[in-house]
């Protein structure tokens, strides 16, 4: 079985927001000319350490914070 090779991108920055309830991460790639992103998608991003402990962070405090608001509405509700 031989296995498809798949580009691995590392975004030379990383962007956290909550919008209506829900976590967005953009990734901002900064590559040299003439390399652009697959348009089909085939691709993987791969993550710094750094990169990956913000990740994490901004992820639990989005848990944490939605399923709070989530816990007071439905208290509210009842």
């Amino acid at each position: 079985m031989s296995k498809k090779e798949v580009p691995i991108y590392t975004p030379a920055e990383l962007e956290y927001i909550e919008f209506n309830h829900l976590a967005c991460l953009r990734f901002h790639y900064r590559l040299p000319s003439p390399h652009k992103l697959p348009k089909n998608g085939e691709l993987f991003t791969g993550l710094t350490l750094e990169q990956a402990k913000d990740t994490v962070a901004f992820l639990q405090q989005y848990i944490q914070h939605t399923e709070a608001a989530l816990s007071s509405s439905s208290n509210m509700k009842h």
